[in-house]
């Protein structure tokens, strides 16, 4: 099986918070370290799944967020202008909807980073799921899935031709 999508937020500085999110909205993962390294990094992510959005909060992206997306071939997504503090706490309570975890600051950046470009895509995923409904009794629904929306998202190929793609062998 093909490793499943996943968006990766990230808050770099000396103490970094990493969040890794499915492509359906849940948190995966998230975590924050002093020093954390981009090897140590890419490790960890790569056990979850494969990032092809890796997402930041600030409108200008750090060298260490560009690394990384370059790193796995994954989009780097970056707002038009750098998320307020206002903006986090809207985007986490509307995440939530409840209590926020105790989570520190770093950790709560890279989710808002994360959840911020996965709003930027939910429609196109529901799109995809919602063309891919008759598809969902395959015993290979996950990977054709995962495959038409590494395409789709990634490559920027239409649904049709992801789907060819996939049935094609490619």
């Amino acid at each position: 099986m093909r490793l499943r999508p996943i968006i990766l937020g990230i808050d770099p500085g000396t103490t970094t918070g990493v969040t890794i999110l499915g492509l359906n909205g849940e948190v995966l993962a998230s975590l924050s370290k002093k020093e954390f390294k981009l090897q140590e990094i890419t490790r960890i992510v790569s056990e979850m799944g494969k990032p092809i959005i890796i997402a930041t909060d600030m409108q200008k992206p750090p060298k260490k967020v560009e690394r990384l997306a370059a790193s796995f071939s994954a989009k780097l997504f970056h707002p038009p202008h750098s998320l307020t503090r206002h903006e986090k706490q809207k985007l986490l309570k509307s995440f939530f909807k409840g209590p926020l975890p105790p989570w520190d600051r770093h950790q709560k950046d890279s989710l808002s980073a994360a959840l911020y470009a996965w709003k930027r895509i939910r429609g196109l995923i529901k799109k995809i799921e919602e063309k891919l409904k008759d598809y969902t009794s395959r015993q290979d629904y996950d990977e054709l899935l995962a495959w038409v929306e590494v395409r789709v998202i990634l490559k920027n190929q239409n649904i049709e031709e992801a789907l060819k793609s996939y049935e094609a062998g490619s």
